[in-house]
């Protein structure tokens, strides 16, 4: 009888499938529906990294709950009440591209 596929071949071919789903954007849990990746911190966009810092400070930068505002159907969070406010004022130019996933550090401490 042919061996058609090991055990390690079939959980390779399903992580492959997995990684693929999340690299497409394919939603991760609820409020991902909105379109902006909200895996690692539930409900808050881009992991809870502050999207303004990525063009101030050119890094990636943790938001705090101090200052957050709700759009698009989930939290935002930054790391001060000015990058917030710029935010607020014109959250098309802040908010990532595509969806945050591309914008999520890859080292998240």
């Amino acid at each position: 009888m042919p061996k058609f596929f090991s055990r390690r071949s079939v959980l390779m071919l399903a992580a492959g499938a997995i990684a693929g789903g999340m690299l497409a954007g394919a939603p991760i849990n609820d409020a991902a529906a909105s379109g902006y990746y909200t895996g690692l911190v539930k409900g808050t966009a881009v992991g809870g990294y502050d999207p303004v810092a990525y063009f101030k400070q050119n890094k990636p930068v943790r938001g705090s709950k101090e200052f957050t505002t709700k759009w698009s159907g989930v939290t935002w969070r930054f790391s001060s009440a000015a990058n917030r406010d710029a935010f607020v004022a014109s959250p098309t130019s802040f908010a990532p591209k595509s969806g945050g996933v591309r914008a999520i550090p890859t080292v998240l401490g």
